[in-house]
Parts: structure tokens; C-alpha cells; sequence
């Protein structure tokens, strides 16, 4: 259900992508531009792995006492394409992608055997966002550069996959915010700087080793901290 809901909503952002660039195709001035970023990821205040109380552990229904576990900063890279409609409004597609390690694992649990800690890296989970955007831009000029600041917003899909023993839900819900200015350095090209905000949230399983396993929901929203380069097109 939760994902034939995301699906219509990505089908009509999509619709409405496809209906800016006809009218981008179809209008004078306008432009096709395309950004290319790199920087670092942030965990959102709220990202943690928030584990179900049912557990396996030696072979035997258990139960999770309490868990502790740290998630590190780390890459993001961003690659976007944006239509403008007017001089402050456009419409575009990003794809972004971000690391997340979860490091310094602590899970405690209780059973029929006792009690058992699990510690240790859980590895890193990686995240490509797709996501149609419409942005409002505010374009600053002066006699020898404009900068411009913008706002973005964008709702599409997360693909998540992770290394080690953790298997995450593969599609979530990704929803993202932006914020940033660009500063022209030619006609055809700027700087930019962009603080964006991405929500993922989704279901996991950890399985440490054979005769164990936790179930849980996992929030990987974070917030990405870029500098990148612009290109106008057309």
C-alpha cells in the first residue's frame, strides 16, 4: 500500500516534469541547466536504528533490552538537472547519493539462555535518492556577478542497500529540502553551495550470525553539505 502511494506520487511529480519541459521547449529565454556536487553526509538528529523488542538470539525467542549504536558522517555526491520555467521558478530531477556507517554497535538482549550482548561495526548503509524538484530562485545582481539564492523541494524514491550483515526494505519514501546560492563565474557557468535535508525511513534485518536475528526500523535521514560546480546548456 505505502508503495503504490509513493509510485502515484512519483508518476505525477514526473507528469509535472514533463509538462515544465514542454513548456520550457516551447517558450523563448528559458534554460536548461545542470548541477554536479560533492561534500559530506550528516546524520539527522532523529537517525538511529530503532529495534522491535522481539529477537532470536542462540536459536530462542528473545527479547532486545536496550541497544546503543553511533552513526558516522561521511560522502555525498549529487548530480541534478533543472528546467527553468520563468526567472524564479524551475522544475528538475536529482539524483543523490550518500554514506552512512553505523559504527560502535551495542545490543543487549534476554532469553530463555540468559543474557547475550551483541557488539560490534554494523558497516555502512548507501542511499541513491531520485527525486523530481521544483525550486524557487531569486536571482541578486550586481555589475560584475549574480548570485543567486534558491529553495528546493523534491519527493521520489531511496534505494538502499547495505555491506556487512544488515538488509534493509530496498525502496522508501525520499523526500528532500534544499537550501543554497550560486554565483555566476561566467554566462555558461557558477559556484553554488546547497545544505539539503533528506528523509528516509525504512525496515531492516540484522543478522549477526546464523542462529540470530533483530528486526527493526531504521531512520536514514541526513543532512548533506555540498559545493558544486553549474552549468547552463542552453
Amino acid at each position: 500500500m505505502a508503495l503504490n502511494f509513493m509510485s502515484q506520487i512519483l508518476r505525477m511529480l514526473i507528469l509535472v516534469l514533463l509538462i515544465g519541459s514542454l513548456n520550457v521547449a516551447m517558450a523563448d529565454g528559458q534554460a536548461l541547466s545542470a548541477r554536479i556536487a560533492l561534500g559530506g553526509s550528516i546524520p539527522w538528529l532523529d537517525a538511529d536504528l530503532d529495534f522491535d523488542d522481539d529477537a532470536v538470539v542462540s536459536g530462542v525467542a528473545g527479547q532486545v533490552v536496550s541497544d546503543e549504536l553511533n552513526m558516522m558522517a561521511s560522502f555525498a555526491a549529487s548530480l541534478s538537472i533543472r528546467y527553468d520555467l520563468m526567472s524564479k521558478f524551475g522544475v528538475g530531477f536529482a539524483i543523490d547519493y550518500y554514506i552512512m556507517p553505523i559504527e560502535n554497535a551495542f545490543i543487549e538482549t534476554r532469553s530463555s539462555l540468559g543474557a547475550v550482548a551483541v557488539a560490534g561495526d554494523f558497516g555502512s548503509a548507501h542511499v541513491f535518492s531520485l527525486a523530481p524538484f521544483i525550486e524557487f530562485r531569486y536571482p541578486i545582481q550586481s555589475e560584475s556577478f549574480t548570485i543567486t539564492p534558491y529553495a528546493q523541494a523534491g519527493v521520489g524514491l531511496n534505494i538502499n542497500t547495505f555491506s556487512d550483515d544488515v538488509d534493509f526494505d530496498t525502496i522508501s519514501l525520499a523526500v528532500h529540502l534544499a537550501l543554497g546560492f550560486e554565483i555566476s563565474l561566467t554566462k555558461t557557468m557558477g559556484l553554488f553551495f546547497e545544505g539539503k535535508w533528506h528523509y528516509n525511513v525504512t525496515d531492516f534485518t540484522f543478522d549477526p550470525a546464523s542462529n540470530y536475528k533483530f528486526k527493526g526500523e531504521a531512520d536514514l535521514s541526513n543532512v548533506s553539505v555540498l559545493v558544486g560546480m553549474s552549468f547552463n546548456l542552453f
